[in-house]
C-alpha cells in the first residue's frame, strides 16, 4: 500500500475513476456535484494498482483554527478495515504541521487513537492534531 500526493487538482486521469468511485460510494452525492479533488491537494491510497481511499487538505482558517485542514476522507466500503484511513492520515500528519478536521458522530475514537484532539464543537466536532517541534 503507498499513498500519494497531488497537488492543485494534478489527479493522474487514470486514478480518477477510482477515487470518484471510492468518494461516491462513501458520500451522498448529486452526480454532478463537483469533485473535491479539482481544487484541493489530493491524497490517494493505492493498492494493487487501484485506489482504495482518498482525503483532500487545504490551508485555512476555520474555527479560529489556522491549520491543513483535511476533508473528504473516505475509504471505498469494500476495502474498509484494512489501515487504508489510517495510512492518509499518517501520510498529511507527516507532512503537515496542524492537521485539523470536522468528525462524523461515532468517529471518535479513531481520531483519538491517532493523536488528534477534540478543539471546538460546530456543526460537529473540531480536531486538531499539532506535531511536536
Amino acid at each position: 500500500m503507498r499513498v500519494a500526493r497531488y497537488a492543485g487538482g494534478k489527479l493522474p486521469r487514470a486514478l480518477r475513476s477510482g477515487a470518484t468511485a471510492a468518494w461516491r460510494a462513501s458520500f451522498t452525492v448529486d452526480a454532478d456535484e463537483a469533485l473535491p479533488w479539482d481544487v484541493y491537494t489530493t491524497w490517494v491510497v493505492v493498492e494493487r494498482g487501484r485506489v482504495r481511499g482518498v482525503c483532500t487538505t487545504q490551508q485555512r482558517r476555520q474555527h479560529s483554527v489556522l491549520a491543513c485542514w483535511l476533508s473528504n476522507l473516505c475509504v471505498h466500503p469494500r476495502f474498509r478495515g484494512r489501515g487504508h484511513a489510517s495510512a492518509l492520515l499518517d501520510a498529511v500528519c507527516r507532512k503537515e504541521h496542524t492537521v485539523a478536521l470536522t468528525a462524523e458522530p461515532g468517529l471518535d475514537q479513531f481520531y483519538a487513537r491517532r493523536g488528534f484532539t477534540p478543539v471546538a464543537a460546530r456543526r460537529g466536532v473540531v480536531w486538531q492534531k499539532v506535531a511536536p517541534m
